[in-house]
């Protein structure tokens, strides 16, 4: 073999020395190079693998945050409109209980009013039917007292009575 490397114009002992040096060199760069930075690349590699895994976490949070956010709006709105429609409801009764109590009270004066006019009214014609009768009774003293003729009682009769009016 050696003939082999002659005829090629190539030293035996300086091609073995060379492959044992890269051999070495391949060793060493491999135990004090390649190892770490490969171990680095490999935390690196790992780093951006859980950043890519927190993202999606994170991401997915996100999503159920919204929709959570979305259905707490909704639930808002919903509520909102149930303590509209209970005030509306409630001032619709209120309304109502107000009108009716007015109405009743307003009969109630009514009913009041009409019977104290009945009442006055009653009372006006007792106290005319007294007068009336003072007034009778002060004519026919006249007409007894003068004694007189027929004309003139109704000539008293008429004075009295145009003093009544």
């Amino acid at each position: 073999m050696p003939e082999i490397f002659e005829k090629l114009g190539l030293n035996a002992a300086l091609l073995i020395s060379q492959i044992v040096n890269f051999v070495l060199l391949v060793l060493l760069l491999k135990k004090f190079a390649y190892g770490p930075i490969l171990k680095v690349l490999q935390e690196r590699s790992d780093k951006i693998e859980k950043s890519l895994e927190q993202a999606k976490k994170i991401e997915e949070e996100l999503k159920n945050t919204e929709s959570t956010k979305v259905e707490e709006i909704k639930k808002a709105k919903e509520e909102a409109q149930k303590i509209i429609k209970e005030s509306y409801e409630t001032s619709e009764t209120n309304s109502q209980k107000s009108i009716e109590e007015t109405r009743r009270k307003t009969q109630e004066i009514v009913q009041k009013a009409k019977e104290e006019i009945q009442e006055e009214k009653e009372k006006s014609v007792k106290e005319a039917e007294r007068e009336i009768g003072d007034l009778a009774i002060q004519i026919a003293e006249k007409i007894i007292k003068k004694n007189l003729d027929d004309e003139s009682q109704r000539k008293l009769a008429d004075e009295t009575l145009s003093k009544i009016k």
